[in-house]
């Protein structure tokens, strides 16, 4: 019997099993896969399949924000969380859910999980148009140096004022909200930075021992000072980092995320990952 794709109501039973197969996929802690769950009520759109009654496999779509860049604005769904058990796996359900979100969502965005996932969506007609910088950095004390905790809302204002003329994410309230509470979960959050005359944000969380800076933003060329300084206040042995690429050091620019469904640049900033 062929298996049929379905939307998965986000209570009771199905929420309880959608639970279930996040954990085991992924292995992630309750709490977590709750705060998804309840911080992202509204914009999330549960879709699954089953055999013999049972949920076997299940994939998101949220709704984050939207793709801004000059002359437009798209919004889009972000494709996130696809799992299958794995007793289930190699019978094409991940790649009928797959469809059936593009299908309902029309522009559709996603940051594969590993490298090796790059070419496996490209099946699905997703093209790499996200991109990032990566970097590391050792604490250093900078005279000067201010750090001051923001909520989700300040942090939008200030993000959008060092992304302007970009082609960039845009996250909407729930999403900047629940990268806020997530952060605060690791004991890291979203800042404001200031060092001499120059500013910056950050929306950081500590992993292992290290810090883990998911968005680094100012309007300097060179963000690292920003990064050590910040490793430094955390008292940390090391930090990495992640930001906008520039045209100043263009073999800085690394694959990021996917797009498909929607006529945009080739080139947009997308920001921090949910993972």
């Amino acid at each position: 019997m062929e298996d049929l794709i379905e939307t998965i109501p986000l209570r009771g039973a199905d929420l309880s099993e959608l639970s279930r197969i996040w954990s085991e996929v992924f292995g992630d802690e309750e709490e977590y896969i709750s705060l998804f769950f309840s911080s992202l009520e509204g914009h999330i759109r549960a879709f699954g399949a089953r055999r013999g009654g049972r949920l076997v496999a299940a994939g998101y779509s949220l709704d984050t924000g939207s793709i801004v860049f000059k002359g437009g604005e798209i919004p889009f769904g972000y494709l996130y969380a696809l799992a299958t058990l794995p007793e289930h796996r190699g019978c094409g359900l991940a790649a009928k859910i797959v469809r059936r979100i593009q299908s309902e969502d029309g522009a559709s965005a996603l940051v594969p999980a590993e490298d090796s996932l790059f070419s496996y969506y490209e099946r699905f007609c997703y093209r790499t148009a996200f991109y990032t910088a990566k970097a590391s950095a050792l604490p250093r004390y900078y005279a000067g140096f201010e750090r001051e905790a923001v909520g989700a809302e300040q942090y939008s204002v200030l993000r959008e004022k060092y992304l302007c003329g970009r082609a960039h994410v845009r996250l909407n309230k729930t999403a900047a909200s629940f990268f806020e509470t997530t952060m605060k979960l690791s004991d890291g959050g979203l800042y404001k930075l200031s060092l001499g005359a120059s500013e910056a944000v950050a929306a950081c969380e500590i992993s292992d021992g290290r810090l883990i800076i998911k968005e680094l933003l100012s309007l300097e060329d060179e963000p690292r000072p920003f990064a050590e300084a910040l490793c430094a206040s955390f008292s940390l042995p090391c930090c990495e980092y992640f930001y906008p690429h520039t045209k100043k050091h263009p073999e800085e620019k690394i694959p990021f995320g996917m797009l498909c469904g929607a006529d945009a640049p080739d080139d947009i900033y997308f920001g921090p990952a949910f993972d």
